[in-house]
């Protein structure tokens, strides 16, 4: 599509718009990567009213020019995000015709999780204020799939700067970005290195196997010469000479597999293959080529050549025992697995009998009879699974299963049998039948996944919700190691080291929920909780886990933490709106308070008795509010306005504390008195608040006689000190013991006792704050003892 064409459309906005008059316009159209801007200025004059005709043709112009644009979504709003016009790409990107949307609100192409949090109105918002806004957002069709656009909106305005509307263009990225991801993701999704080369030979594209195999990360090898990793036989192929052109040169070579070295950034040099194929595009023809380490093949091919026979180096390979026995039953090769399993050197077994390593079963196959040819014994057997017994060095037997498959050579046909001992396996299928009246029934109707795993950490059984949670057949499981379900964590807490025995090992896990990640046959991963628990039986310990799919528990986990830090945040807020409404207060009431006191001075008994009462309760009233004022302001900066908690003398707070009540306690008579207190991690001016409410309280709660307050701390068990104010006071019932803590809660009337009822929930901040609690210990007439804890400094050592 032209984008010069979409430079016109601007002029659709203005009829939407009739009688304004717009001096200019300006329309920027972007695509997804930002590569495409296209600005038109259009003047247009003041309208008049014979000027319609013209006008209403003119609007008919540019809606064709919007419908011809296919590959945009181009649409009027009002200020409101209420959509006046629609071309053809808007029907086509998100699915409504003209008359099914006109008049609806933009909103509907969001997800109703951005509807829930207000970003349509905060798109406009941003929009209006800075002209013009774009961002890569998700929008959701109207049948309700959902596609990532390229959205742009701009705010149309009049001459006087008035916002009239809205416009938005918006482009489908999963369309223009299509065919070249498919592409990327054939190279990255391909087993060996790709680079992609142009025709002077330099690298313009490679996956990340080309990363690993030569050793470059992709900055440095993009722009590259390709020789930097293939020094010779590659370029020459590709680049044009005297003689012919790049085609040629590269049309001897496509679909051959080339053998080259290669080179690493480490400058080591490694044996590949590579395959070479052309790629047409807008510069010309590109090279893909498949790279291919042969290092292993190179080194197979060399064992091949100086070992015994063709097979070695397959042989080797195999995880299973490996024999080769020709047609008269005398083993002729064996691998390393071989040795192992039956206890044998390989010399002690090459052209002994089969017979002597598997008695029977086995050599009776292959060989053949007065009745049938050794092709035929054979074929009667390949390709199946047969269980037999093999037998050790050592005379020991054990149960195995054989595979056996022909090999011809030039001496006629051998025969290879994978050997696989299945002693683990038959060991299960005999638990299966010793425990199946003792704990199946209990494991098949056990809610959660049990699984029964033995000492070397193989499956010995399992239950119906393992099969449903883990995605695999029972079968599929018994005999295999429990890694395979559950990759990390649990199969350490059950087998022994050199450090721990088994028993030792399973010890220190059973009865504790262990939450771990297990995977499913489909390779996905779930978080769970397993519960160990030890099952004595003949053979030893075995280990019952109960497992437990906390998916649901830990996404419930997860939106807890939200609302919390929402919650943490919301109060952050609060205290910061106490703490600015406080403070602005001030200023308004100390002039109430002031003219109100000059009121009560000035005119005090020279009006009716009335007057005095109501201007008494004017400053009374004043002098309240300014005291709430100022507590308020105290308890929002306990969390606003604290210092760092530092290493200070509670003794020197507790002096200045005392110095602050000096009149209270003149005035009451106040005995009060201390032990020495120690060295705490504090704010030293929430400290010293903290024992100036304790302490006023403890004077201004009292019953006719002398106040006697005492300061204790002691040090408890852990790192804290543990800090006591007892009184002889009026005591607080029991069922006050939590009320008090909280804001402007009062046990007296205001008659009896001056105050706003905040002292004691600031008390309680300033200790939270220092990572601890306070508590009461109280009775009517007994006096009351406040209790907090604050953490000692460490001692350096």
């Amino acid at each position: 599509m032209g984008f010069a064409v979409l430079a016109l459309l601007v002029g659709v906005a203005f009829s939407y718009f009739r009688g304004t008059s717009l001096t200019e316009a300006a329309l920027v159209l972007g695509n997804a990567g930002g590569l495409v801007i296209v600005a038109a200025s259009i003047w247009t004059t003041q309208r008049d009213g014979g000027a319609d005709g013209a006008l209403q043709a003119s609007e008919e112009k540019y809606q064709m020019l919007l419908n011809g644009v296919q590959d945009y979504a181009i649409f009027m709003m009002d200020p409101e995000g209420k959509i006046l016009s629609w071309n053809a790409g808007a029907e086509r990107i998100k699915g409504y015709k003209a008359e099914q949307i006109i008049g609806s609100n933009f909103s509907c192409f969001f997800p109703p999780e951005d509807v829930e949090q207000g970003k349509p109105k905060e798109v406009l918002r941003i929009a209006a204020a800075s002209g013009r806004h774009e961002e890569q957002v998700m929008r959701v069709r109207k049948d309700g799939s959902r596609f990532l656009a390229s959205v742009t909106f701009t705010a149309l305005r009049d001459s006087a700067g008035n916002l009239r509307g809205f416009s938005e263009f918006s482009h489908d990225l999963s369309e223009s970005k299509e065919s070249g991801a498919k592409y990327r993701g054939l190279l990255e999704a391909a087993p060996d290195a790709m680079v992609v080369v142009n025709q002077g030979g330099e690298i313009v594209l490679l996956n990340v196997q080309a990363e690993k195999q030569f050793g470059y990360r992709r900055d440095e090898l993009v722009g590259q010469k390709v020789k930097n990793i293939i020094p010779e036989g590659f370029a020459e192929r590709i680049i044009a000479d005297g003689t012919r052109s790049a085609a040629d040169a590269l049309a001897q070579q496509i679909g051959t597999g080339i053998e080259l070295s290669g080179r690493r950034k480490d400058g080591t040099q490694f044996p590949i293959e590579i395959m070479l194929s052309p790629l047409q595009s807008a510069e010309g023809i590109l090279v893909t080529a498949a790279i291919r380490n042969i290092s292993v093949r190179k080194k197979a091919e060399k064992h091949l050549a100086q070992m015994e026979g063709r097979y070695r180096g397959l042989l080797e390979a195999a995880p299973d025992a490996m024999v080769v026995v020709n047609q008269g039953g005398e083993i002729v090769l064996l691998n390393v697995q071989a040795e192992k399993q039956f206890g044998y050197r390989r010399d002690e077994l090459v052209g002994q009998k089969v017979k002597n390593i598997i008695p029977e079963g086995f050599a009776e196959r292959i060989i053949a009879d007065g009745t049938r040819s050794a092709a035929d014994a054979l074929a009667q057997q390949i390709g199946t699974g047969i269980e037999l017994y093999g037998r050790r060095r050592d005379g020991t037997e054990f149960p195995i299963e054989i595979m056996l498959s022909p090999l011809e050579n030039a001496e006629g046909t051998l025969v290879t049998a994978a050997i696989r001992n299945i002693s683990v396996r038959k060991e299960a299928e005999k638990h299966l039948a010793q425990m199946e009246g003792r704990y199946r029934g209990l494991l098949e109707a056990a809610p959660d996944a049990m699984v029964v795993v033995n000492q070397g950490g193989e499956i010995v059984l399992l239950n119906v919700q393992a099969e449903k949670q883990f995605g695999y057949r029972r079968d599929e499981l018994v005999g295999q190691k429990v890694t395979n379900i559950i990759p990390e964590g649990f199969a350490e807490r059950i087998i022994a080291d050199a450090l721990r025995s088994t028993a030792d090992a399973l010890a220190q896990q059973i009865g504790t929920g262990i939450e771990l990640t297990a995977r499913r046959k489909d390779g996905t991963e779930f978080p769970i909780e397993i519960m160990l628990s030890p099952l004595e039986n003949a053979e030893g310990t075995l280990v019952t886990a109960a497992i437990r799919d906390i998916t649901a528990r830990k996404a419930a986990e997860a939106d807890l933490l939200d609302k919390v830090q929402e919650l943490n945040r919301s109060n952050e807020e609060l205290g910061q709106f106490a703490y600015i409404a406080s403070h602005d207060l001030q200023e308004p009431l100390r002039m109430v308070a002031s003219y109100t006191q000059l009121l009560s001075r000035r005119y005090k008994g020279k009006l009716d008795s009335n007057a005095d009462e109501f201007i008494a309760f004017a400053v009374d009233g004043a002098g309240r509010m300014q005291r709430l004022i100022q507590d308020l302001l105290s308890y929002s900066r306990v969390s606003t306005k604290g210092q760092d908690l530092l290493e200070i003398s509670s003794e020197d707070a507790f002096q200045q504390a005392l110095i602050n009540l000096r009149g209270a306690i003149a005035d009451s008579g106040a005995v009060v008195t201390h032990d020495p207190l120690p060295a705490v991690l504090a704010d030293e001016m929430q400290l010293t608040q903290l024992f100036q409410n304790l302490v006023g309280n403890a004077i201004k709660y009292q019953s006719p006689g002398v106040p006697r307050v005492h300061v204790s701390a002691a040090r408890n068990a852990g790192k804290k000190w543990l800090f006591s104010v007892k009184d002889n006071g009026l005591g607080i019932a029991p069922q006050y013991f939590d009320r008090i803590f909280g804001m402007f809660q009062r046990l007296h009337k205001r008659e009896e006792f001056a105050g706003t009822g905040i002292g004691l929930a600031i008390c309680k901040k300033i200790v939270e704050r220092h990572g601890g609690s306070i508590s009461v210990e109280s009775e009517p007439g007994k006096g009351s003892t406040f209790s907090f804890a604050l953490t000692a400094p460490e001692r350096k050592t």
